[in-house]
């Protein structure tokens, strides 16, 4: 099926698009200032990072399950990824922190973020053979360490909700390209330049892959609704 990645890309992101538009309480799409300045943040880290980890073969794309259109060497799917499935994860992100009224301790989880950074800078500089696990959590860590220190005003509460109901959704899709639920895998990975462990088909740097990507977009996010106000 060589629309496979653009059919899950689509599919992802139908749902939480239509839900966007409700207006009695969240009307998520209003905040589409914040949401396009979220994910263009976000996208300038991650997609000259995706072109230059394809070019080396880090990871690569499977062409029984793409269109073939391809832009710097990244499938037209894979830019869509990143727009589409950021909606998704902002969109996840606002509605369970409008719902969950009783919300994480601060203070807890700005602990927890500087030990998951500290955690994260430490193992990449162990393993900087391993250019997958190097940048995911090198970035990620450096990431959270200067949000703790410069933004005061940033509610880790918030974004570890919204990190952990992404998660979720995130892995499945994640899975479905990785090869969980078919015959071989839409995306590849040169497990030479990660740490080797899987959950399930996913290498487990994407879990820090994800939280960067959320970070980044949540921060541009929450910076935009401010000024929106």
């Amino acid at each position: 099926m060589k629309s496979l990645y653009l059919l899950i890309d689509v599919a992802s992101f139908a749902i939480p698009f239509l839900y966007s538009f409700e207006k009695k309480r969240i009307h998520f799409i209003g905040q589409w200032r914040a949401i396009l300045y979220g994910l263009m943040a976000m996208s300038l880290v991650f997609i000259p990072w995706d072109i230059l980890f394809t070019s080396k073969g880090v990871w690569g794309f499977n062409d029984r399950y793409i269109l073939g259109i391809k832009i710097s060497g990244l499938p037209l799917e894979e830019y869509l990824f990143f727009f589409l499935i950021g909606f998704c994860c902002l969109f996840v992100y606002e509605t369970m922190n409008y719902f969950i009224k009783n919300k994480l301790n601060e203070g807890i989880c700005r602990k927890l973020c500087f030990i998951i950074s500290v955690s994260d800078i430490l193992i990449a500089i162990v393993f900087t053979n391993k250019y997958y696990t190097l940048t995911a959590l090198g970035l990620t860590g450096l990431a959270i360490l200067i949000i703790l220190w410069f933004v005061r005003d940033f509610s880790w509460s918030k974004f570890l909700t919204g990190y952990a109901f992404s998660f979720i959704p995130f892995m499945v899709v994640n899975g479905i390209l990785t090869g969980s639920f078919i015959s071989e895998p839409i995306v590849w990975y040169q497990d030479d330049h990660n740490l080797g462990y899987r959950l399930g088909t996913i290498p487990v740097e994407d879990s820090q892959y994800m939280m960067l990507m959320m970070l980044i977009m949540v921060f541009g996010y929450e910076k935009m609704k401010k000024k929106s106000i």
